[in-house]
This record gives structure tokens, C-alpha cells and sequence, in this order.
């Protein structure tokens, strides 16, 4: 029995790594990204099965506040098709939206079934850190060695970062890229708050350092926000010398990230200038986006049904078929309740309740919740809570720390029954 569930757990390590290091080929076609996304969900759905007699009523119980917002999104997401669909015709396409509320679900799930106890959650972890260290030294030799490297923006990424001389790792854009490492580099220094493993540490720099890379406006916030904030908390819980050690740490490594950015990217400072100074249309992606929110505003402006519902899920006819910015790009299609909704379950770090005695949970969820906080001021200026590689890593991460602070209460409740 104990050599079946080590089966089962090895299997469905396989097939995360799998899905978050799949081949893409969105170089060639969007298509084949989407037919990657669809194999994603498949073997997510394909996880689930696997574990499924780890399931039971209280397991589902647990989750049913989770549940419902899930299914709330998508009655808000079937309303709007239905009303729109009088007003246009929606095509077989326009269903690809529902792809991204199941994927979400089914990571979380996996997460969340995968996480028996400690150790199956600190094997995760683990394994994830060390994909952002493959995703990060992939985005190295595509900076370093563009030419070498151009086979791995044909396997993962969009012909854009190829031309534009920006990392992508294994993910399709820019922005993702930056989030994904920045989240991985996360969990490379909390592998190390819990395993005291040196190398852990050396994972955590390198992810983080090379992160910025991709030259993303919006990354480099997400970066900034979620570098300073969690730097400051792992002053508040290291010993003296340890504070010593990564002030002399971080010292370089300002250094160096300014030197990069004031050395190879004018792209990311044009950007910044252009919206500092309010020239929009100097820059074409700060305009673009400028363009996308007066659009959505002169829809929703109107004042009818799309202000609470969305104005069409997504229509590749509209003249606001793709907007830049997922905040957006939620509103325009979902209106008030979908952006809402959609946000709610972003948020859901903030509903698992914290002990701050076990260090293995509260470090985890002050991370979660940090990077849900970064995510939502970084979806006001681009797509970036909508990526489909870096949102199935997140809410794997909900799913594992969701499992994993039910467990430490059963654990509580159990040691206190028994000393009764």
C-alpha cells in the first residue's frame, strides 16, 4: 500500500513537471499554444484521477466556499455568452474562454489532493523550485546566446521574444516569464528557511537575479514589489549574521540589475518615460493599452446589461478581441461581477487561516499572499494573471498550502484530544 501511494506521488510529479514544461510551439502557431493548453488541462484532469481515492466528503467539504466562487465565475461566464449571443455571432472559438477557469480549478485540485502531509508538500516545493531554475537557466542562454537559444523560443515561446532579443524560458510571454521565476525564486529561499540547504539559496539568487531578463514594464514592478516586500520579512525572521550575509548579498545584486537595465533595455525605459511624462503615443505598448481602457469604458460607459455582465466573452470580430491588461480584459468581458468574482479567487491565500508558530505554513501563505497582492496591482498594466504556465503554478501552490494548513489543524485537534 505505502510502495502504491509513492507510485502515485512520483506519477503525478512527472506529470506537473510535464505540464509546466510542455512544449508549446506558440513560435509557429497560436493554435498549437492553445492545443498545448487543452493537453495541460487533460493531464491535470488526468492527476485527479489518479488520486481520486484520496477523496473524500470531509476533503470536499473543506473546499466548498472555493467551489462555489469557481462555479459562480462560471455562471457569470455562461450568462454573458448566452445575452451576448444574441447581440453576435460567437463562433467555437470563443469557447476557448472556459479553458482558463478549468485549468485553474484542476491545479488547485491536484494540489490540493497531492498534499497527504509535510513531506509530499515539501517534494513539491522542491520540485517546482528547481523547474524555475531549468526555466531561469533557459532564459540565460537565450539572453547570452540568442542564436543557440532560438531552439528554445520555438519549443516554449512566441516568435515576439525571439525578435525582441527578451527571455522566455519555458513560457510564452515576457511578463510571464518574470512572474514565474520571481514565484520560483520564492520557493527556493523557503526551501532553504525549512531545509537550511545552501544550495536552495543559490537556486533562489540566480531565479531572482535573471528574472529581469525579459526587460517586462510589469514584471519589473512585480519584481520590485514582491523582492522588497519578502526581503524585508526574511530580515524580520534570520539571525543577526544572517541579516549581515544578505545585506552584503543584496549590495551586487542592486548593482547588477541596475546595470543591466540602464545597459540593455531602452525598450523598458522608453516604456517608462512615455508614461511618466504622458506621452502615450510615443510608445506603442504604452498606447496600445491607453487605447484598450478607453475602449472598455466607452462600452461599458453605455450604462446597460454589460457593465454588470461583460460586453462578449471573447470575439475575435471585436475591435477589443485582445486586451493588454487582465484587469481590463476581465471587466470588458465579464463586467462588475466577473472582475470581482475573478479576483475573489486570485485572493484565496487570504481565506487559509495562519499559524504563525509552524514556520513550514506561515512562510508559505505570507508568500502566497504577497504574490496575489503584486499580481493584482501588476494586472493594471498588463496580462499577467491570465497566463496559463504561471496560473497553473500559482493555484497548484493554493491547492498544496490550502491541503497543507488543514492538515497542521487536524494535527492541532488530534494532539489536543489526545492530552485531554
Amino acid at each position: 500500500m505505502e510502495k502504491l501511494k509513492i507510485r502515485t506521488n512520483n506519477f503525478v510529479i512527472l506529470l506537473i513537471i510535464f505540464i509546466l514544461m510542455r512544449p508549446t510551439f506558440a513560435f509557429f502557431s497560436a493554435t498549437l499554444g492553445r492545443l498545448s493548453d487543452l493537453v495541460a488541462l487533460i493531464l491535470s484532469i488526468l492527476a485527479i484521477s489518479i488520486m481520486r481515492k484520496r477523496i473524500d466528503t470531509k476533503l470536499i467539504k473543506n473546499i466548498q466556499f472555493i467551489s462555489y466562487i469557481f462555479l459562480l465565475y462560471l455562471l457569470i461566464m455562461n450568462l454573458s455568452y448566452f445575452v451576448n449571443n444574441y447581440f453576435l455571432v460567437l463562433s467555437f472559438g470563443d469557447l476557448s474562454e472556459y479553458a482558463r477557469p478549468f485549468i485553474w480549478f484542476c491545479a488547485f485540485m491536484v494540489g490540493y489532493i497531492f498534499v497527504i502531509n509535510d513531506y509530499t508538500f515539501i517534494k513539491a516545493i522542491k520540485t517546482l523550485s528547481i523547474i524555475g531554475f531549468i526555466h531561469a537557466l533557459i532564459g540565460v542562454v537565450e539572453f547570452i546566446l540568442p542564436h543557440y537559444g532560438a531552439i528554445f523560443y520555438k519549443i516554449f515561446s512566441t516568435s515576439n521574444l525571439f525578435y525582441q532579443h527578451r527571455a522566455g524560458g519555458i513560457v510564452y510571454t515576457h511578463t510571464e516569464y518574470t512572474v514565474f521565476s520571481v514565484t520560483c525564486a520564492l520557493l527556493s529561499f523557503y526551501m532553504y528557511s525549512i531545509t537550511k540547504k545552501k544550495y536552495h539559496v543559490f537556486f533562489g539568487l540566480f531565479t531572482f537575479i535573471t528574472s529581469i531578463l525579459s526587460f517586462s514594464k510589469a514584471g519589473f514592478i512585480f519584481f520590485a514589489l514582491v523582492g522588497a516586500s519578502s526581503f524585508i520579512y526574511m530580515l524580520n525572521y534570520q539571525k543577526k549574521s544572517y541579516k549581515i550575509l544578505l545585506l552584503f548579498v543584496l549590495a551586487p545584486i542592486i548593482v547588477y540589475i541596475a546595470f543591466l537595465l540602464y545597459e540593455y533595455s531602452s525598450m523598458l525605459n522608453a516604456g517608462y518615460e512615455a508614461l511618466i511624462n504622458y506621452q502615450t503615443t510615443s510608445n506603442l505598448s504604452i498606447s496600445n493599452r491607453v487605447d484598450d481602457i478607453q475602449g472598455v469604458f466607452n462600452v461599458i460607459s453605455n450604462g446597460d446589461y454589460r457593465i454588470f455582465i461583460g460586453s462578449t466573452p471573447y470575439h475575435i470580430n471585436n475591435k477589443l478581441s485582445y486586451i493588454e491588461i487582465s484587469f481590463f480584459n476581465i471587466f470588458f468581458r465579464f463586467g462588475i461581477f466577473g472582475v470581482v468574482l475573478y479576483y475573489l479567487i486570485i485572493f484565496i491565500p487570504f481565506i487559509i487561516k495562519k499559524n504563525k508558530t509552524d514556520i513550514l505554513e506561515s512562510h508559505i501563505i505570507f508568500l502566497l499572499r504577497l504574490i496575489a497582492i503584486s499580481l493584482f496591482i501588476v494586472d493594471f498594466t498588463a496580462n499577467v494573471s491570465e497566463t496559463i504556465k504561471f496560473s497553473f503554478l500559482l493555484f497548484l501552490l493554493y491547492g498544496m498550502t490550502y491541503r497543507l494548513a488543514i492538515n497542521k489543524r487536524s494535527q492541532v485537534a488530534q494532539n489536543t484530544h489526545a492530552n485531554k
